[in-house]
Formats: C-alpha cells, sequence, structure tokens
C-alpha cells in the first residue's frame, strides 16, 4: 500500500483543526506538532498549523529549543523567515495588548497625567478591553470627570457599546455622576435605551425603590412618556405602587 501524500496529510490535519485538536500539547521530548513540521522541511504545515489552528510559535522543546531556532539550525531559510514573521508579529501583538491594557488601567484609576501621555503618543482614545468595554466607560464608571473630558477632546466615542449593551452615559447614570452625565451630553453622548428596554429600565427602578439612579437616568434625558410592551408608561407604574417619592417623571 502506497504512503499518503502530504496533501492527504495536510487535509487530515486541517480537518482535526476544524475539529478542536489542541496543536500546542507537546511529545515526550517536549515538541509541539509545529516543532515536528519544522523539522520535516514541511512550509505547508507550518503555514496550515500557524494560520489555521493558532499552533504557538514562541512554544519551546525540552532542550530550550522554538519552532524557529530549530529552523535556522537546520539552515531551512524558507520556513525560518516564516516563522520568524509571525513571531515578531506575536511580539508585537504582545506589546500592544500589554499597552492597551495599562491605558485602560490609568483610564480607570485616574492617572490623568498618563492617559494625556499616551493619548499624545498615537494611543486611540477608543480602545477596549475583551468585553468592548473602552477607557471612557471606565472613567465614567469609576467618576474620572477629567479623564471623560480628556478622552471626548481626544475623539473618543461616547456612544459605543459593550458587549452587554451599555454605553459610557449608562456607567455615570448607574454610578450617579452628575457632572459626568451634563459633560457627555455636551459630547452628544446617549443611553443607547429606548423602547421597551428603557421603559423596563425605569419601571424597575420605581419598584426597587432606587430613585438616586432614576433621577440619573432622567437627568440623561431618558424619556418618561416611554411604552412598555403593555403601553405603560412609568408614571403608570409609580401611580400603581403608590410612590410619591418618585421624582417628577415629565420631559427634563
Amino acid at each position: 500500500m502506497a504512503p499518503p501524500t502530504a496533501g492527504c496529510c495536510l487535509s487530515q490535519v486541517s480537518r482535526m483543526i476544524k475539529a478542536g485538536a489542541n496543536l500546542n500539547v507537546p511529545d515526550y521530548s517536549g515538541m509541539t506538532p509545529l516543532h515536528v513540521a519544522v523539522l520535516s522541511g514541511n512550509l505547508r504545515a507550518v503555514q496550515l498549523l500557524v494560520n489555521e489552528g493558532a499552533a504557538k510559535v514562541d512554544y519551546k522543546d525540552t532542550l530550550g529549543f522554538t519552532p524557529y531556532e530549530e529552523a535556522v539550525r537546520l539552515k531551512n531559510q524558507p520556513i525560518a523567515d516564516f516563522v520568524k514573521a509571525i513571531t515578531e508579529k506575536a511580539i508585537s501583538d504582545a506589546a500592544d495588548l500589554a499597552r492597551n491594557m495599562d491605558f485602560l488601567n490609568f483610564c480607570s484609576s485616574g492617572n490623568e497625567s498618563m492617559v494625556r501621555q499616551m493619548l499624545k503618543a498615537g494611543q486611540d482614545p477608543d480602545t477596549a478591553d475583551y468585553d468592548v468595554r473602552t477607557g471612557l466607560m471606565l472613567a465614567c464608571h469609576e467618576g474620572h470627570e477629567a479623564i471623560v473630558k480628556l478622552l471626548l477632546v481626544n475623539g473618543a466615542d461616547p456612544a459605543k457599546k459593550d458587549n452587554f449593551g451599555n454605553t459610557a452615559m449608562w456607567e455615570a447614570v448607574l454610578n450617579k455622576h452628575h457632572a459626568i452625565i451634563d459633560l457627555m451630553l455636551e459630547f452628544g453622548g446617549g443611553l443607547g435605551m429606548q423602547g421597551v428596554a428603557l421603559s423596563a429600565t425605569m419601571s424597575r427602578l420605581i419598584k426597587e425603590q432606587d430613585l438616586p439612579v432614576l433621577h440619573s437616568l432622567l437627568r440623561a434625558k431618558a424619556d418618561p412618556d416611554t411604552e412598555d410592551y403593555v403601553c405603560q408608561v412609568p408614571l403608570h407604574v409609580a401611580a400603581l405602587l403608590g410612590n410619591l417619592q418618585a421624582p417628577p417623571l415629565n420631559h427634563p
């Protein structure tokens, strides 16, 4: 029986990748599939493992060699060039991630000086974390008015939403930062919430007696005449509950 062709082997690898195979599990000598592909001089396999399988290019075997170092040792220039480029990109991506996290931490902690320096150095004012929470959202949450203004002046988008559908304005409302709410309004910021969702939120706040946040919500220009799915407005809910303490539910 004839041995399988390289193309056949690659198709099998591709199927394993699509099936979710972990390509970074080492063998007894600490070598990953990427090490093996490099040692066999199979550039197509190397490209497949990296481009489709997210194989780690910086993984070291038990002798301390990375796939790139193996390619250099074997004088396989095409593979060495490819893996080097990927390695440099991975290093660059890691540096970008670290820089972005520093920026977000400065926004959250209120370090205005460092935020200003990083913006001057070209940092994207809309830098976000894995939940798409931007520096503006974090600053609004923590009540750092100076940083909120600094970000907005430098072009931060007040309308952005995180993975949970929340805006920077909602963070300010939830934490009752009235000065920041007013500042966000000056720069066109909004709740990013309307219709049934907005009505339900106001009604919930009335039911929970969370009047300070309701005050903040109205300050952020929430429409008190927004109807819920049964065509009730929040005023109906306040009346039904006999809540005389609710703020005037009319247009601010």
